[in-house]
């Protein structure tokens, strides 16, 4: 797993990066799809509940912030985050 984060206009945008098993795009437009949970097995066979993208999803945007993924299926997948930068108030 490679993490980068870089500035991005008025934000942050970090990037995980897998070399997995990757995600087909049929899946990965299910996964993209708010109301729908899904799971899959991962690279050891293990299974998930499918809940992880909802959740980051629903949290990454009530902070104001934008997540997506780029899969090849057999090649690996990225997550980005965007996040804005916001000025710390001084009390």
């Amino acid at each position: 797993i490679i993490i980068d984060c870089k500035k991005h206009k008025n934000g942050v945008v970090i990037g995980i990066h897998d070399s997995g098993i990757g995600i087909s795009k049929e899946k990965l437009e299910q996964i993209l799809n708010s109301d729908f949970i899904f799971s899959t097995h991962g690279t050891s066979r293990e299974t998930g509940i499918g809940l992880g993208f909802a959740i980051s999803k629903n949290y990454i945007e009530k902070h104001e912030g934008k997540i997506w993924i780029k899969s090849n299926a057999e090649k690996g997948s990225s997550v980005y985050i965007e996040l804005p930068l916001k000025q710390a108030s001084s009390s």
